[in-house]
């Protein structure tokens, strides 16, 4: 009995300290899923897109999203690395964070993506990083040199381009990148000549280049016969080719510019311009961009003239307003304070003597 007892006794140690050394190992590391976007935004759906961190095969990965101010709602165990949400709602920023799953574990919601849906009527919003962006963009002798906006998005409709059915024109655009971009990168060029707010109808890709190098590209195209004449849009996108998407309302590691076009029929035209400029401040850039407490303004006066700066949200609300006093011309900067701001996406206005530009902003403070 004593033997028996003594063995039993053994074997229960050898048990429990068997259970204790697992219970001490920890389950190997599961890494967050990375390069969450959205993509084929509609009025009320997108697609959500994300990528395994390396060599990570994960069993199945988890989402959270919700409506900017919303609560959070969840989908787990999506074997695929992408989601399809619709039922959303028209002009509204949406926020989501993939997760991974693994066999022990769930990763953290690390990586997130915002993004608005569109509007009922109008062009679909493009934003991302400005690492790859615009130089300049000429049309004849007419060149309007933007530089990196920042928010990877430059609203330059104050700017017209004439336009002639059946006439042939040419765009150049002069891509170039920060210095962490060391591929190749795409240019494309649309035109809505339909003026039906959006980009996607045959014939409105004008033309889109590859190109390793930065120097200026050529976009012929013609304008179509059956073009509706009066002003639409023309926009411009650059992106990394690596991340490409070649898609007018989605992009990463890029920048997109938006410029008006005026069509007119070939009897009543003069389009000997090449570009209008309607603007007499301009150049605006913010950094950072994201901001956090306080973001540097960088534009350009091209003559002596106090102005306005205005904080406007998605709704056309003023959060803020400062008049600012210029002594002089040229390229200027000034603060912008975020304080009494909440986090979100909103419109940075500048005025000066009945002339407005603007930009968007976003500011994370966490």
């Amino acid at each position: 009995m004593k033997t028996s007892f003594t063995l039993s006794s053994f074997i229960l140690t050898v048990c429990v300290n068997a259970q204790i050394a697992y219970s001490d190992q920890k389950a190997p590391p599961c890494a967050n899923p990375v390069m969450p976007f959205a993509v084929n935004i509609t009025n009320h759906s997108a697609l959500l897109t994300w990528e395994p961190y390396g060599d990570e095969q994960p069993v199945a990965y988890n989402i959270v999203w919700h409506e900017e101010g919303k609560r959070w709602d969840s989908v787990f165990n999506i074997t695929d690395t992408f989601y399809q949400l619709t039922q959303l709602k028209s002009n509204t920023f949406y926020e989501f964070k993939p997760a991974a799953v693994c066999a022990d574990t769930v990763s953290k919601y690390k990586l997130r993506w915002k993004f608005i849906t569109l509007t009922e009527e109008g062009y679909c919003s493009a934003h991302s990083n400005s690492l790859c962006y615009i130089d300049y963009v000429r049309v004849k002798n007419k060149k309007n040199v933007s530089g990196s906006n920042g928010s990877g998005y430059g609203d330059y409709t104050n700017i017209t381009m004439p336009l002639v059915q059946q006439k042939n024109y040419t765009v150049y655009v002069k891509p170039t990148a920060e210095r962490q971009i060391n591929g190749a990168v795409t240019v494309s060029v649309y035109i809505d000549f339909n003026n039906n707010k959006n980009f996607t109808d045959p014939g409105e890709l004008i033309g889109r280049k590859v190109t390793p190098e930065r120097n200026e590209l050529p976009f012929n195209f013609t304008v179509p016969q059956d073009a509706v004449t009066g002003l639409t849009v023309m926009r411009i996108v650059v992106e990394e080719t690596f991340f490409a998407y070649n898609n007018p309302c989605n992009y990463t590691n890029g920048e997109a510019e938006d410029y008006s076009v005026n069509i007119k029929n070939a009897s009543t035209a003069n389009d000997d311009a090449g570009m209008i400029s309607y603007q007499r401040l301009n150049k605006i850039n913010i950094f950072p961009n994201p901001v956090n407490s306080t973001a540097t303004i960088n534009f350009r006066l091209n003559k002596n003239s106090n102005i306005e700066l205005t904080v406007v949200d998605q709704y056309g609300r003023v959060l803020k307003s400062e008049l600012k006093k210029v002594q002089s011309g040229g390229d200027l900067k000034t603060q912008l304070s975020t304080a009494n701001i909440s986090d979100g996406n909103y419109f940075l206005v500048l005025k000066q003597d009945g002339n407005v530009i603007g930009r968007t902003v976003l500011v994370i403070k966490h």
